[in-house]
């Protein structure tokens, strides 16, 4: 507002209330459980008994970026279609062998198949990986440098990224534009 009419404004709001919204579960957590919820980089923080920080999701690739990859613990159901791409890229693994009535490993065995996914991850360029982790339906990102995004055809489609002229200075700045996109506003 000041910056459109040179006039501030008043806000009277509570800092309890907008910091219980933006620590998600820890207030409660500390309430109810009395423990405290630890930050996990790479996906919500929890407390140390709900065992969230059990597996890494910031995994390593051959070009030496990385993925967000929180599901490497691959259910069932999945594992079809991570074997599918595995063989599509001839990665070599081990996981063909049926292990229960569904062909699917048992669930002690979980940890083999996400030591296996996470090879086959650092087997590949992260853009490869992201891409082909969303082609699958996986949940997968790309960690890039903020940079690293003006080129992506997504961000591109919607137009994201706008240039602002900075009268004062002479030139203009791409800059992120607004988070969501409505049908009735600028």
């Amino acid at each position: 507002h000041r910056d459109f009419t040179g006039e501030g404004q008043y806000i009277d709001t509570s800092v309890h209330g907008a910091l219980a919204l933006t620590t998600e579960m820890h207030v409660a957590t500390w309430i109810y459980n009395r423990q405290v919820v630890k930050r996990q980089t790479g996906r919500h923080a929890a407390a140390d008994s709900m065992n969230f920080a059990a597996r890494k999701t910031q995994h390593l690739c051959a070009d030496g970026r990385y993925v967000n990859f929180g599901a490497t613990r691959v259910t069932p159901d999945r594992l079809p279609v991570l074997i599918e791409w595995m063989d599509s890229k001839g990665f070599e693994h081990d996981l063909h062998d049926p292990r229960d009535a569904n062909g699917a490993p048992a669930a002690a065995e979980a940890d083999h198949v996400a030591d296996v996914f996470e090879r086959f991850i650092r087997s590949m360029p992260s853009e490869e990986v992201y891409h082909g982790a969303q082609d699958r339906e996986f949940l997968c990102g790309a960690v890039r440098a903020p940079e690293d995004n003006l080129d992506d055809p997504h961000w591109g489609d919607r137009g994201f990224f706008v240039r602002v002229e900075h009268p004062e200075l002479g030139r203009s700045f791409t800059y992120p534009g607004a988070a969501s996109i409505y049908g009735k506003s600028p």
